[in-house]
């Protein structure tokens, strides 16, 4: 019996968050490799000259970071994201994992 390879979505996944000036919430996402996805929305999101600092939190699997991402979109309400967690504020584009 040979091992299997892991799938995209087996072990730890990142939780981020973007912050501007003032420390304003501008975005949250999760990522499992986060330093591509943070040079992703250097080149392609038109918020991101606004970011001041990113935070970051591991979680052991990516669905224990989605279940993080919606909490934290419901309760921080970050001023770029548009996602199936918020129904309200301005929004881009759900990005891809």
């Amino acid at each position: 019996m040979t091992a299997r390879s892991p799938r995209p979505d087996d072990g730890p996944h990142t939780l981020y968050r973007a912050t501007g000036e003032a420390a304003i919430l501008l975005y949250i996402g999760i990522s499992r490799r986060v330093g591509g996805r943070v040079a992703d929305h250097e080149r392609e999101s038109p918020w991101w000259p606004e970011v001041r600092a990113v935070t970051f939190e591991t979680w052991p699997t990516l669905a224990a970071a989605r279940v993080a991402e919606a909490a934290a979109v419901k309760a921080e309400h970050p001023v770029h994201n548009k996602t199936r967690f918020r129904t309200q504020g301005p929004c881009i584009p759900v990005p891809t994992y």
